[in-house]
């Protein structure tokens, strides 16, 4: 992913998402994982050791940080790798016919 980076011009809608998913795992209030995480960590902070909760706060920290760096690695860094012209590997087929059936 180090190698990757300024794919932010060629995928902007990929970006986009990727961007938006990780401020949902940042806990940004109007996304859907501010609702989980406030609650996971207001459920530690009543009901359990502070010392328990504190690693609960650290581990959010991570989570915030982690898919910041990599949409950063990945779409605004600059590419640390050349095209050397090889070619992609030929996708082997839909992956559709191997989904269950949902009810």
């Amino acid at each position: 992913m180090l190698k990757m980076g300024g794919l932010r011009k060629q995928m902007p809608f990929v970006c986009t998402v990727f961007v938006i998913g990780s401020l949902a795992l940042a806990g940004l209030p109007i996304l859907n994982g501010f609702w989980s995480k406030e609650a996971i960590l207001e459920a530690g902070l009543h009901g359990g050791p502070g010392w328990a909760f504190a690693v609960m706060v650290f581990t959010a920290g991570l989570t915030a940080f982690t898919p910041s760096a990599s949409s950063g690695w990945s779409f605004t860094a600059s590419p640390a790798a050349t095209c050397t012209g090889m070619t992609p590997p030929r996708p082997c087929g839909s992956p559709c016919p191997c989904w269950p059936p949902v009810p």
